[in-house]
């Protein structure tokens, strides 16, 4: 880096962002022109695992801090750190065009992303959940971890629709968030 302190203040290219659920703060950069030639090659894919993987890609390139990992991320935490991202790369005013199923009129819509509301990230102390009186589960959050090995599985089925895939990898996905049972002979945690 410049000695010149003028242009180590121009040059900011790390920013802070926290992490919701555990209030990490992180440095990300700016996504590069080679990140963005990089996912070029899946242009036009609507396999969503693979749509996945870019975004994952896009997120390990921009987070600088060591020893983070993406897939212990929430998927809203994981979604969030995407839109501080996307600001820190082209701003803050998001344009997008969309056609009126009724008309067919296209019209450009603008959101700016820093207007978007944000709820506050409330954590839930009690995580086990009454099935019955004599079953209940304890839940963690759904992380992008238990996403990726719901993709693994379900590719595993085989000829599913795209319907049928998004309602598995769900199904799965949650139920890799169940983190243990109590039962009335006792707490099963190998789950």
């Amino acid at each position: 880096m410049s000695g010149n302190k003028l242009v180590q203040l121009l040059n900011q290219y790390n920013h802070e962002h926290t992490i919701a659920e555990t209030g990490k703060i992180i440095n990300i950069k700016p996504i590069t022109t080679g990140q963005m030639k990089a996912i070029l090659q899946y242009e036009g894919s609507d396999d969503p695992s693979i749509v996945e993987k870019v975004l994952d890609d896009i997120i390990t390139g921009c987070v600088t801090t060591e020893g983070f990992d993406v897939g212990e991320l929430t998927l809203q935490d994981r979604f969030d750190l995407l839109i501080g991202i996307r600001k820190i790369s082209k701003g803050s005013n998001y344009s997008f065009n969309i056609i009126c199923p009724v008309c067919k009129i296209e019209s450009m819509q603008l959101i700016n992303l820093d207007e978007l509301e944000v709820k506050p990230f409330k954590p839930v102390e009690d995580r086990n959940i009454k099935i019955n009186d004599n079953l209940s589960v304890t839940m963690d959050y759904v992380r992008r971890k238990h996403q990726q090995e719901a993709e693994v599985l379900v590719k595993k089925i085989g000829k599913l629709t795209e319907t049928q895939v998004r309602s598995e990898i769900a199904t799965y996905m949650y139920a890799f968030g169940m983190t243990g049972f109590e039962t009335k002979q006792g707490a099963i945690t190998d789950v």
